[in-house]
């Protein structure tokens, strides 16, 4: 890592929450399109379909971004305090991500 560690860690932290709301707004959107499935709301679906391929045009993006954010040892990571390494742990534990 180079002088700008915590950066790097805060940036590799934006990163995963943007990924987390993209997934979410993926299960959104695929539960819209499950319900015009069932209406048989053929524009509608279109439109949801598109939305979603934005969606996973972004993720693609995202992991490119993250690629090498994610060669770095956590343990080696440089946090900005160790409160916020310890924040950054309830949340992830909390995500289901122990």
């Amino acid at each position: 890592m180079g002088s700008n560690d915590c950066e790097e860690t805060e940036r590799l932290l934006h990163c995963i929450e943007a990924k987390m709301d993209l997934v979410q707004q993926l299960f959104e959107l695929t539960c819209q399109q499950m319900e015009c499935l069932e209406g048989i709301d053929v524009a509608e679906l279109l439109a949801i379909l598109n939305h979603k391929q934005c969606v996973f045009d972004q993720l693609e993006e995202l992991r490119r971004e993250l690629e090498p954010l994610l060669t770095v040892d956590p343990d080696q990571r440089v946090w900005s305090s160790e409160a916020r390494r310890s924040d950054v742990g309830s949340w992830w534990t909390s995500a289901g991500n122990a």
